[in-house]
């Protein structure tokens, strides 16, 4: 099901090669007008990243890369050239992320997100250079290897050195996530410590090429997840609370992922029936956007509240089967060109 959404997309954005973009069609020049136009598109994809359901999202990534790939940017000059290149890879990283942890196709995912790196080398934006070492973080760690995800996130934070703020305290946020999962709590504690001197910091948001949004409350959100992974459960609750109160309702997976996070603090701080709650709000939100990472977070929960015999346990049980037959249900009805 998965392979069969995302591997027409990872096709076409692996096969590229910047500086080599051949079509038919005579070249025609882009006026930075147009091309800025196009940036905003691409803005607002990435910001939708939030709240639109990953296979509809996946589909109008790749719909404007083709569209910016049909403008020939290696034939373009200067800026111009630069800003379609970026946009481009910024797409690319857009489809890595929605079909790696919202779909579950993970090779596709990597696919898409090599070719980010290779248009960020192309058009040289640090935020991309960034955001791209960064989602290939979370793609490492996630398959595994959690010391590969952690050098991949400091590879991040030092490409975020020449991005913009927000791009630097996101990355920095990764970068304790990955420490925390290899049970790192000092480096874990100094990147918290150092995205919330970013994210405290004067903002250069024209600069910010990053996925959905990243501000004060998500940081929160990922100070809780980061505690979760070191085992200091009752304080991850509280840190999790205080990120859900402030979180924009706006971003759903965001709020889906900090729900998720905390059912798991509430399951080993013995709170079943806490948990069995915040995992229902985490699958009510799945359902608009879908999220496979979540999902999966949400299904070991499950497995281990199971045991417990509540009687919320049965309704969880449905729950969780019916969202994940609603998620492969929309992932195959995705229609592809």
């Amino acid at each position: 099901m998965r392979g069969a959404v995302a591997v027409p997309l990872a096709g076409k954005l692996a096969a590229v090669e910047p500086g080599r973009i051949a079509y038919a069609a005579k070249t025609t020049a882009v006026d930075p007008a147009t091309a800025q136009q196009l940036g905003m598109v691409s803005a607002a994809y990435r910001r939708g990243y939030q709240t639109m359901p990953a296979p509809a999202l996946l589909n109008a990534a790749r719909s404007h890369f083709q569209l910016l790939a049909s403008l020939q940017p290696e034939r373009q000059s200067g800026e111009v050239q630069q800003g379609l290149l970026s946009q481009m890879g910024q797409m690319a990283a857009l489809a890595g992320a929605v079909a790696f942890l919202d779909l579950g196709a993970r090779e596709d995912g990597k696919a898409c997100t090599a070719t980010g790196l290779q248009l960020a080398k192309a058009s040289g934006d640090q935020d991309l250079f960034a955001l791209c070492w960064a989602g290939r973080a979370f793609q490492t760690a996630y398959e595994g290897d959690c010391e590969g995800g952690m050098d991949c996130s400091l590879a991040a934070v030092d490409h975020a050195k020449g991005a913009s703020a927000r791009m630097r305290a996101w990355c920095a946020a990764v970068a304790s996530e990955m420490h925390a999962s290899t049970g790192d709590e000092k480096n874990c504690r100094e990147f918290l410590d150092n995205a919330r001197e970013h994210i405290n910091s004067p903002m250069d948001d024209d600069r910010w090429r990053g996925i959905g949004w990243f501000d004060a409350a998500k940081l929160d959100a990922y100070e809780g997840g980061d505690l979760v992974r070191l085992g200091q459960h009752e304080t991850a609750l509280a840190r999790l609370a205080t990120a859900l109160a402030h979180l924009d309702p706006s971003m759903r997976r965001h709020r889906a992922t900090a729900h998720a996070d905390r059912a798991d603090a509430y399951t080993t701080a013995g709170h079943p029936e806490a948990a069995i709650d915040d995992a229902h709000t985490s699958l009510a939100l799945l359902e608009q956007v879908h999220h496979d990472e979540t999902l999966r977070r949400i299904t070991v929960v499950h497995a281990r509240l199971r045991p417990m015999r509540l009687p919320g346990t049965r309704s969880l049980t449905e729950h969780l089967t019916d969202v994940r037959h609603s998620m492969e249900t929309a992932c195959r009805s995705t229609a592809w060109a």
